[in-house]
């Protein structure tokens, strides 16, 4: 059976926490203008960690007749045994623009299969690790895809291919933090942090301050960062997220360093995160609440 690697839901915050995470993005409203992709072919690494595919949109425009014309039809062309329709596949992946017979549920639904059958299909192993870096590094593409390439290379690395290009990939996500992919790079690293030692600790520490301290990254990508920090014991947000608590309007921030607060279990705070519990506003007292019990 097929591993989920991340849970994705139209509405709601970042939840961090053992083996679960739960992220938000916003799919986009209108097709992806813009030429298809002139990036396929054969792939040839640039510097180490970054990959590119050479190639015309000749080779994609090619293959536009053979775009299968519903997900469901996309499913059967991916089952065929043959494997002789992946390059059109690869085609829709690397395109930029909602093919007319599809609408964008359609056509984000059938790259996500995709990207799924690649990771899990044994006859395409060899090109799993460079297609999926292609994609991610290609910022012309849109960000659902992306961002699903990502959730791929973050699987494909815990699931023991060891790429210093992906843990690359990672960190490098982690500065998009307007767009959902640095949420999905943070809780990439909350994942890996834990369960595997090549991923650099100083890397995680500074990428994490980084988003957490920004008062202008996207609001989900803070408030996973801030819920990393408390996890690995991050001692230095401390101030920050204290300021946080009672600070912001928004609740969810407000829940979110509460938690991380309570997580580096600095007696000192205890007395804030009491007064907390009192709060009239029901989510921050319940949260303080909860984070009480990191005391006992």
């Amino acid at each position: 059976m097929q591993r989920n690697i991340f849970v994705a839901i139209a509405t709601g915050v970042f939840v961090l926490g053992g083996a679960c995470a739960v992220f938000v993005w916003n799919a986009p409203n209108r097709p992806w203008g813009g030429q298809v992709s002139q990036n396929i072919g054969k792939i040839l690494p640039e510097p180490p960690g970054v990959s590119q595919f050479t190639g015309t949109s000749e080779t994609i425009n090619s293959r536009k007749h053979e775009l299968p014309a519903s997900r469901a039809s996309g499913f059967r062309i991916l089952m065929d045994p043959s494997r002789r329709h992946w390059p059109t596949m690869k085609a829709l992946l690397l395109s930029r623009e909602v093919p007319p017979d599809l609408n964008e549920q359609q056509y984000f639904g059938l790259k996500s299969d995709a990207l799924n059958f690649l990771r899990n299909d044994e006859s395409l192993q060899s090109e799993v690790e460079p297609l999926l870096l292609a994609i991610f590094h290609d910022t012309t593409l849109d960000v659902v895809t992306r961002d699903y390439a990502l959730q791929h290379l973050a699987q494909w690395y815990e699931d023991g291919h060891y790429s210093p290009s992906i843990i690359s990939a990672i960190i490098a996500g982690v500065d998009e933090r307007n767009s959902s992919i640095g949420g999905t790079a943070l809780l990439a690293m909350s994942r890996l942090v834990g369960a595997e030692s090549r991923l650099d600790q100083k890397a995680v520490a500074s990428a994490v301050l980084k988003t957490a301290l920004d008062d202008d990254a996207g609001e989900l990508s803070r408030i996973t960062a801030i819920a990393l920090a408390g996890r690995i014991g991050l001692k230095e947000i401390s101030g920050a997220v204290l300021n946080l608590t009672s600070e912001v309007e928004s609740i969810p921030l407000r829940v979110a360093a509460i938690r991380a607060l309570a997580a580096l279990k600095d007696p000192q705070y205890y007395s804030h995160i009491d007064q907390l519990s009192r709060s009239s506003v029901a989510p921050v007292a319940r949260a303080a609440k909860e984070a009480l019990k990191h005391f006992e």
